[in-house]
């Protein structure tokens, strides 16, 4: 090939290489960026109306705690020298006729329904009513100082970031195409002959598709595997 023939083709063989590489740059920056948003949306504090979810969450596992813990499966196995529930006679809950003996229902120690913490009972039995009670307990006490009513709700916030890591997988996906075409870019030019020349004119090998990841904020939790900590 003539020098000038050579020289035109090493130029266009760079300006093509530039801008892929100037592309994978601005996806990079793309993908810090939301990853930042997302981390900003994370580390926001909550309001109390927010607040008031979680505690009925936690309301809910303590209740079903308590439950557990009166071990209602054996209500219908007998242990060692007692009698399953299920299998009890008649008799044995009303000893005379007419009368019940309330006491006769949980009578081994692991049903016995008075075995436990009193609140864990209460969250299992009346959820609504204490979640009612405590959030009404809290705004009387701290309403006025928790603050944080102007930050986004956290279901605005939920649907932002699902919007935010749509982009990111967007973007992942079009800088590995980048990246791909890149490493083919260079393949091709390898496979001419002309590589030492190539690389005597300053075009540099570089990394191949998927070795350039931009990094995680520290703490961050995403759904997208290419992002690294």
């Amino acid at each position: 090939m003539k020098p000038t023939a050579i020289s035109s083709a090493l130029e266009t063989i760079k300006a093509a290489q530039t801008d892929l590489q100037t592309q994978i740059t601005q996806a990079e920056a793309i993908e810090l960026g939301i990853a930042k948003q997302i981390s900003a949306l994370r580390a926001m504090p909550i309001s109390l109306t927010d607040f008031s979810q979680y505690l009925k969450k936690h309301i809910e596992v303590l209740g079903d705690a308590w439950f557990t813990g009166r071990s209602p499966n054996y209500m219908t196995i007998a242990r060692t020298g007692t009698i399953a529930m299920n299998q009890k006679s008649w008799e044995s809950y009303e000893p005379e006729v007419g009368v019940i003996e309330s006491h006769e229902l949980f009578m081994p120690d692991f049903c016995k329904l008075n075995h436990g913490d009193a609140f864990g009972a209460l969250c299992f039995t009346v959820p609504d009513t204490v979640h009612e009670k405590l959030m009404a307990g809290y705004r009387a006490a701290v309403g006025d100082k928790w603050g944080n009513e102007e930050a986004p709700t956290v279901e605005s916030r939920r649907a932002t970031i699902a919007e935010l890591q749509g982009k990111l997988a967007d973007s992942v996906k079009q800088r590995r195409e980048i990246q791909a075409s890149l490493g083919e870019l260079l393949g091709v030019v390898g496979g001419t002959g002309q590589g030492n020349e190539i690389r005597r004119s300053g075009v540099d090998s570089v990394p191949t598709a998927g070795t350039a990841k931009p990094v995680a904020l520290k703490g961050q939790r995403l759904s997208n595997p290419d992002l690294v900590e």
